[in-house]
């Protein structure tokens, strides 16, 4: 049974419509290779590895699901509530410029210095940062995710053989 509070967490986050879109964009250097190896099969060979750009994302859409939803678990409802408030204050947009200046190795004056410190301190972002640090850490051993970019790899290439199509050493999909 889904949880309430987590379910809001989700829909309230900035990349929260990322998650159920599907990228359809075939590895440039990838189709390439393909279309030199395979000559006039260029729109043959794009839908194969459009599709498997697809079956990537809808797994990696899914891993990042799951990690958001155990950061949120983890966090606890008292936590989770306070981001929830962050994500729907004006205070996330600040926040995004403050850090984002500090990312770049900027310096804040002394009341940016000021409000940035407090936007800290009213939510917990630090253990939201290190939870996603944590879980990120963890997708690298995650089985289930392996388990799927192997089948959306084992799709591309039988289909590339199906095809009859020379291929040389694909690159395996990112995480």
């Amino acid at each position: 049974m889904a949880d309430p509070l987590v379910e809001r967490f989700l829909a309230v986050l900035p990349e929260a419509d990322s998650l159920h879109v599907i990228e359809r964009n075939a590895d440039p250097a990838a189709l390439a290779r393909l279309v030199a190896l395979n000559p006039g099969k260029d729109n043959q060979i794009r839908l194969i590895l459009e599709e498997h750009s697809a079956c990537s994302s809808a797994a990696n859409n899914r891993l990042s699901e799951r990690l958001l939803r155990n950061v949120a678990r983890d966090l606890g409802p008292a936590k989770l509530q306070k981001m929830i408030d962050f994500y729907q204050s004006s205070d996330v947009a600040r926040a995004d410029l403050l850090f984002g200046r500090l990312e770049r190795g900027e310096t804040l004056s002394d009341a940016e210095q000021g409000e940035a410190d407090r936007i800290i301190a009213r939510y917990p972002l630090e253990d939201f940062t290190r939870q996603m640090g944590s879980l990120q850490l963890s997708a690298l051993d995650d089985r289930d995710f392996a388990a799927e970019l192997a089948a959306c790899e084992s799709a591309r290439d039988s289909t590339l053989a199906r095809e009859k199509m020379i291929r040389d050493e694909l690159p395996d999909s990112n995480p």
